[in-house]
């Protein structure tokens, strides 16, 4: 398909197996570990995730200005899911968590070693 399609035929090439990748970690998350994701979810992100694609498509961007439109594509796709209530308040207590916990071991002092412990 790449030969005869080129640049065209690589990236559809690129976007089955993106596809295919994704169902086989969802079916290895149900089979495994038994964690399915409620519809609801599936169907959030997959509006969202079509929305991103739409304006990926309809604003063409040259060189390197390519870069900074998927971060904001992917800033907005995140902020989209955050209003739709996808991320609850327990992965934000975790960041908080963390981020404090760095905090605390920046401003500690630093421990001192003694001739006794380090030999």
């Amino acid at each position: 398909v790449i030969p005869r399609a080129g640049a065209l035929g690589a990236a559809a090439v690129t976007a089955c197996v993106a596809c295919v990748a994704s169902l086989a970690c969802a079916w290895a998350a149900c089979r495994l570990w038994r964690v399915r994701a409620p519809w609801p979810t599936l169907a959030r992100a997959l509006v969202i995730g079509a929305a991103v694609y739409a304006a990926s498509a309809f604003l063409p961007t040259p060189g390197l200005w390519c870069v900074p439109k998927v971060a904001v594509l992917c800033a907005l796709a995140a902020f989209a899911l955050l209003l739709s209530g996808e991320f609850g308040a327990r992965p934000f207590e975790r960041v908080r968590t963390l981020i404090v916990t760095r905090r605390e071991v920046e401003t500690s002092a630093p421990l001192e070693v003694t001739r006794e412990a380090s030999s």
